[in-house]
């Protein structure tokens, strides 16, 4: 709206993220409208301004993604009950073993002509291909 629009977010998303300094809002921008470009300021657990650059007051359309990190869950005694915030995935594992002795032959790909149908191959390694009667539905 005039090259401005703030954007408050869902109170049930709020209510399940947790932003800070060190786990920001992420916010994604895909414009639907000709302008001179946006961009997302003030990111917080409620919601983001979006500004169209160099003074724009364009009114073009757009939508939005937002990704947060999930908040922490506790019961009603204050007991943690699912860790979120901080919380990374562990390393990959490292390489498969292999087995010894276990070798694996790779097939040629199969060959067609122009009938769609493989070619076979004679004896002397010289292609040929079967002659191939046209059907037809004539009854005799």
């Amino acid at each position: 709206m005039n090259g401005r629009a703030y954007i408050n977010l869902d109170d049930i998303f709020k209510h399940n993220i947790h932003v800070d300094d060190n786990h920001p809002l992420t916010v994604f921008i895909q414009l639907e409208g000709d302008c001179n470009g946006v961009y997302v300021t003030n990111k917080t657990a409620n919601g983001f301004d979006v500004i169209e650059l160099q003074n724009g007051q364009s009114n073009a359309e757009f939508s939005w993604l937002v990704m947060a990190n999930r908040k922490d869950r506790y019961d009603d005694k204050g007991n943690l009950k699912s860790k979120h915030v901080g919380v990374r995935f562990p390393d990959a594992p490292g390489p498969m073993e292999t087995k010894e002795g276990r070798k694996h032959q790779i097939e040629e790909p199969q060959q067609y002509n122009d009938n769609s149908r493989p070619v076979e191959k004679s004896n002397n390694n010289i292609e040929s291909t079967k002659k191939v009667q046209p059907r037809t539905n004539e009854k005799k």
